[in-house]
């Protein structure tokens, strides 16, 4: 309860995670719990909107960061590659060529 900023913080339980073969017991001393901060000068439905609108937010980012990830690690393997494919090329051109006696 923090009267100062007009908000309450209550431990909800996670549902997104939810097993059926959990019981009450076991839903009670589980870490599912998530902390979701009620601002009491606004209405349910404003406190309903912010929350899904942040939790909305935070899932486009975090699809976001995945598909940058993995256009990353796309690219990393190229040039991966491509470093690879310049070294064997310059190990075969090496060892093609002969050395004579003045080098």
């Amino acid at each position: 309860l923090n009267l100062e900023k007009n908000l309450v913080i209550l431990k909800l339980y996670n549902f997104t995670n939810e097993n059926d073969d959990e019981s009450s017991e076991n839903i009670l001393n589980s870490n599912n719990f998530i902390d979701v901060e009620i601002d009491i000068t606004i209405s349910a439905f404003a406190n309903a909107r912010k929350l899904f609108s942040t939790k909305k937010l935070a899932k486009i980012k975090e699809i976001k960061t995945i598909s940058i990830q993995e256009k990353v690690l796309e690219k990393v393997e190229e040039q991966t590659s491509k470093s690879l494919d310049k070294q064997k090329l310059k190990k075969s051109l090496s060892t093609i060529r002969k050395i004579h006696w003045f080098e």
